[in-house]
């Protein structure tokens, strides 16, 4: 008999429908406050809770309605989500349904794996996937799912308790095959693994028994009665030693050790000694019953089989009268033809013509399952485990080769622009020199000299761009070209600034007719996010107005990027920057705020002047030089627009800036 745990569901339907239209709709006489709702959204899942077996449609109706209720958290979507799932699964075999289900609890899950009891929950339904596979008998995506989260609980999930079910599960695909043996060995890996659990949890408590009492089973299956005979002492000493840990879990404890009682008691009957173990079995169904139906029914059907055998037919008359009530209840098709059998039996005894109509349902039904069986049997779960896990490792190679090539280009990039900012520096040293002997301090010379190290520049640059383009199109993965579009986006800014510089105004590409305020905003916060990042910051950008500015998109680029940059530099951990942008009156206004160092008022007048050094190290020690913003203003002056802030020292700064929109 299996070890399946299935809990009684008792429920007033009228008295939860009314609940809900009550969350939902706020019709109720008495008001619901937040924390009333929340309250009431966990009652009525523990109410939707009894029900599933008796009206598993209208559980499902339910947590519909409940879902629709309010908006939800991502805990509560989920746990909505794992119930549908459930009832789907379980009660009404409904296996599109719940993959549906599943496939949704690991979308909302995806984005918050980061927390682990999401990722425990991650691996859980990813387990739950391979179970829904195996039930529609598509052995090898089931086996693939099971072998992914047992991959992903090593990467992702610290408690290792939780890979117990990958163990488990092997253990009972194999001990369905009737490979007992097998089933045996992989039962106690799982009990061997419950020491990565945590000490006197309910996880570990429930693992242990479980699979201890499993092991027994598949020992006294494959005909090693002292071994299986071990094993179910163990499980019910574990129990009975452990249960006090657990006072929340009572029913719990209470039908663990049913279970084991009628698995010894079923030993017992296969060792000969049936009164003993007829005596055990009935007391198990005193708990089962109530409890764990399809265990209660392979109960009945194993007490009436002995007492069949043991020639007491009036027991045995009354138990199959029983066992044919509960079926007729909950259908249970591996006890109906257990059922069958044993009334053909039976009544063969006494008439044959009576017994004839219930031999003809056992072997019509059993022709059934055999033809199921003689598919699931020829599934070779080890030869499939081999196969996925191959298939899992070349997918793997194949990603972190793909990888290892983006990165040797970034590397070779990054290379490349240290040797270019190195080989610039020298240059400037070497015209500062030859200027200085010759006391040649004119602005003239100067510009002549940026212009040389800008000229420098300029083919690197577009080396740069060609290779990002060249690799683009040797990796093809859609999860990177939004960084390569990003660094051909910075690289075609970059040499638009140089051109300025250069003064090579004729090959510029222009769209000085217009140019869209926002989609520069959301471009630069994108390019600018990992550096944000680093400093767990948040860019909050609200850029939904439309402004079309008369200006090239490199100069917008130019301040949006300036005055972006300044606020991570000087703001601290965890801070957020708001973006903004406002159109009126022919006007757009872009605005910048953050809650970082601030402005002292002796700097306040020297911001926007040359002639003033007013470089200052950011919250983490960057560099700055003070020449961002002068240039911004330069930028924002020949846009014909303004540039002014409010700062406070301590409490943060706001930049505004007006250019005049086009009609």
């Amino acid at each position: 008999m299996s070890n399946l745990l299935i809990y009684p569901r008792v429920f007033i339907a009228a008295e939860l429908m009314f609940s809900l239209f009550c969350i939902g709709s706020g019709s109720c006489k008495r008001p619901f406050d937040q924390s009333q709702k929340e309250f009431l959204i966990k009652d009525r899942m523990t109410m939707i809770e009894k029900i599933r077996d008796t009206n598993s449609s209208a559980a499902i109706i339910a947590l519909t309605e409940l879902s629709r209720s309010r908006k939800m958290s991502a805990n509560e979507k989920y746990r909505i989500l794992d119930l549908k799932r459930d009832i789907n699964f379980s009660s009404l075999k409904d296996y599109n349904a719940a993959h549906l289900c599943a496939d949704s609890a690991l979308e909302v899950l995806k984005p918050l794996l980061d927390d682990q009891s999401f990722a425990e929950y991650y691996a859980k339904t990813l387990f739950l996937k391979g179970d829904i596979f195996f039930a529609e008998q598509n052995f090898l995506q089931g086996v693939n799912f099971y072998t992914l989260a047992s991959h992903f609980i090593e990467d992702h999930v610290d408690d290792k308790c939780t890979s117990n079910g990958y163990y488990n599960r092997l253990g009972n695909i194999l001990y369905a095959q009737e490979k007992f043996k097998d089933a045996a060995r992989y039962y106690q890996a799982a009990v061997n693994q419950t020491i990565a659990c945590e000490p006197d949890s309910f996880a570990r408590y429930v693992y242990v028994q479980l699979n201890l009492d499993n092991t027994g089973l598949s020992y006294m299956n494959d005909g090693k009665f002292d071994s299986a005979r071990i094993f179910f002492d163990s499980a019910m000493r574990y129990i009975i030693k452990n249960e006090y840990h657990f006072p929340d879990h009572k029913q719990y404890n209470e039908l663990a050790k049913a279970v084991v009682k009628a698995n010894k008691g079923e030993l017992l009957t296969l060792e000969g000694r049936s009164q003993s173990g007829l005596e055990l079995l009935r007391n198990s169904t005193l708990t089962t019953s109530r409890a764990d139906t399809p265990f209660y029914q392979a109960t009945l059907s194993l007490i009436a089989s002995t007492e069949i055998r043991n020639s007491n037919f009036s027991k045995a008359r009354e138990t199959l009268k029983i066992l044919e009530e509960s079926l007729h209840r909950s259908k249970n098709d591996k006890i109906l033809v257990q059922l069958y059998n044993l009334q053909s039996r039976f009544y063969m005894i006494f008439d044959s013509l009576q017994a004839y109509p219930y031999l003809r349902k056992y072997i019509a039904l059993k022709e059934e399952n055999d033809k199921r069986k003689i598919v699931f049997d020829s599934f070779n779960i080890f030869s499939e485990l081999q196969t996925t896990s191959q298939n899992l490792k070349q997918e793997l190679h194949e990603s972190n080769r793909k990888i290892e090539i983006i990165y040797t280009w970034i590397m070779i990039a990054g290379f490349i622009l240290l040797l270019l900012l190195i080989a610039g520096g020298f240059k400037i040293q070497r015209h500062l020199y030859i200027h200085q002997q010759k006391n040649l301090f004119k602005l003239f010379n100067l510009r002549k000299i940026i212009r040389s190290v800008a000229h420098d520049l300029k083919n690197p640059i577009a080396g740069i761009n060609t290779l990002v383009s060249g690799l683009s199109r040797k990796v093809e993965l859609d999860s990177y070209n939004k960084i390569f579009n990003a660094i051909k986006n910075a690289c075609r800014y970059a040499d638009s600034t140089i051109k300025d510089v250069l003064g090579d105004t004729k090959r510029m590409e222009v769209d000085i007719a217009r140019t869209e305020l926002a989609e520069i905003v959301r471009f630069t916060v994108e390019l600018l996010l990992p550096a944000a990042e680093q400093k767990e910051q948040v860019l909050n950008v609200n850029a939904s107005t439309k402004a079309y500015v008369n200006g090239t998109s490199w100069k917008v680029w130019r301040i949006i990027t300036n005055l972006i940059t300044n606020a991570i530099k000087f703001s601290p951990h965890q801070s957020v920057i708001n973006i903004k942008i406002e159109a009126n009156k022919g006007l757009a206004r872009l605005i910048v705020e953050d809650t970082g160092i601030g402005i002292p008022d002796q700097l306040k007048e020297k911001l926007f002047n040359a002639q003033k050094n007013t470089g200052r190290k950011g919250t983490i020690g960057e560099e700055s030089h003070g020449l961002g913003l002068i240039s911004t203003k330069d930028i924002v002056a020949s846009l014909k627009g303004k540039i002014w802030f409010e700062s406070a020292e301590g409490k943060g700064s706001i930049f505004y800036v007006e250019l005049p929109t086009l009609d």
